[in-house]
């Protein structure tokens, strides 16, 4: 009986420092999100990428391999894209394009210091849809004003069939921890990865989207 006890103590400590290792929590963030692409249809034009609003939310889960190494896996819905400037007919025209994605993020995190570490990873991304609007460029004031206004005025299509489901992007950041469970995050994802599908003179040539996100999040306090 004694050793039935015994055993079970230590199934259950081992359990407990385990859990230890694990903290989860919570993000939202904003940024810049920019497309570099070939227009297969329009190779007559001169098109100027240009960045608009990105956003996404995430949840996650990190794991403490050491006191200064870490792994953390995300699970983050996100609106990616961007937007293209160019001139028709003497009129200077905008081109956006909106990417809704499914992105998992999973990186190795390293803490110099224990509130801040730098960490680098691949962001495994999944389109759930995407879109495109052409209308006149028209300075409607502020960022987020004009990538709204733009993207209620002007006429949708659907890009989905040229766009590739799935795409894997490097990503680079830092992330600065507060005492009270909050932090604060800057992450930069290199668009490497080609999304265009074959284009057959339709669609894209080439599409990759590069985004620099800054976020706030909290992590969950250890009952």
């Amino acid at each position: 009986m004694k050793i039935y006890l015994f055993t079970a103590s230590l199934l259950l400590s081992g359990i407990g420092l385990h859990a230890q290792k694990f903290k989860f929590g919570i993000k939202a963030a904003l940024g810049r999100t920019e497309l570099e692409t070939v227009f297969a249809d329009r190779p007559d034009l001169n098109f100027e990428s240009k960045g608009r609003l990105g956003m996404r939310v995430s949840g996650f889960a990190e794991y403490f391999v050491t006191g200064k190494w870490a792994l953390q896996a995300e699970i983050a819905p996100s609106l990616l894209g961007g937007k293209f400037i160019y001139d028709e007919d003497g009129k200077e025209m905008i081109n956006k394009i909106r990417l809704q994605t499914l992105n998992f993020p999973m990186m190795l995190k390293f803490y110099p210091v224990q509130k801040l570490n730098i960490h680098a990873g691949a962001d495994f991304g999944f389109l759930i849809e995407a879109e495109g609007g052409v209308s006149r460029n028209v300075d409607h004031g502020l960022f987020l004003a004009g990538d709204l206004f733009q993207d209620l005025f002007s006429g949708k299509t659907d890009l989905k069939d040229h766009i590739r489901t799935f795409s894997v992007n490097p990503f680079v950041g830092v992330e600065y921890n507060l005492n009270n469970g909050l932090f604060a995050d800057a992450r930069y994802t290199f668009g490497v990865y080609d999304m265009a599908k074959s284009s057959k003179g339709q669609g894209f040539e080439s599409l990759k989207n590069s985004h620099l996100l800054i976020g706030i999040g909290y992590k969950f306090k250890k009952k």
